[in-house]
């Protein structure tokens, strides 16, 4: 990404904070190639940096990638529309964080309008496993809810989404799942399957 930039002449900056020096990959290198605009910080030599300052600093129109564990996703993710409103925040998790409303799972009914069938999918297993035992063929790759491979279109039902695919402001979309990590809000969901 970095050399794709670089070569359309594209502003950017990279903060890149780690544990120490020796685990960060390419950390001494990217430096090396671009020190005006790479600032490396590892937690073993120096203070976490100030991300408010960083996201102060970005220009209007600044696209943020973030990526990395995840409470420092979340501090970022709750600075940016007070601290950056002018940017747009792109991040990758490692794992989904948790996304759920604080209820337990329940069980629903998933209709899959193609064959008609009804599955049931009980309380303790993820929408996708129960899917996939009446299609072993469905596309997934993380199943952790961060890579959206296995999208799918919900054609009635109300998902609750607890993947990190979706933006913040997306969340209210009622046209589509990542049924790895996200299910139904209600008794029943329709899926274009």
């Amino acid at each position: 990404m970095i050399e794709r930039l670089a070569q359309r002449g594209s502003q950017w900056r990279l903060v890149y904070r780690g544990r120490s020096l020796p685990a960060m990959p390419f950390a001494e290198e990217l430096a090396a190639a671009h020190p005006q605009r790479v600032t490396t910080s590892a937690a073993d030599r120096e203070p976490r940096p100030d991300l408010a300052a960083i996201l102060r600093e970005a220009p209007a129109g600044t696209a943020v990638y973030c990526c990395g564990p995840g409470p420092m996703i979340d501090a970022i993710e709750e600075l940016m529309p007070t601290v950056c409103p002018q940017g747009t925040l792109h991040i990758e998790r490692f794992t989904a964080s948790p996304r759920t409303d604080g209820a337990p799972n329940t069980a629903f009914d998933a209709e899959l309008r193609g064959s008609g069938r009804v599955l049931r999918v009980p309380a303790d297993r993820d929408l996708l496993s129960v899917l996939r035992e009446a299609d072993p063929t469905l596309d997934s790759s993380c199943e952790n809810g961060v890579c959206g491979s296995c999208e799918t279109r919900v054609l009635d039902g109300v998902p609750d989404h607890r993947d990190d695919v979706l933006q913040p402001d997306e969340r209210e979309r009622t046209d589509l799942i990542y049924p790895c990590v996200s299910r139904a809000r209600g008794a029943r969901i329709v899926l274009d399957l």
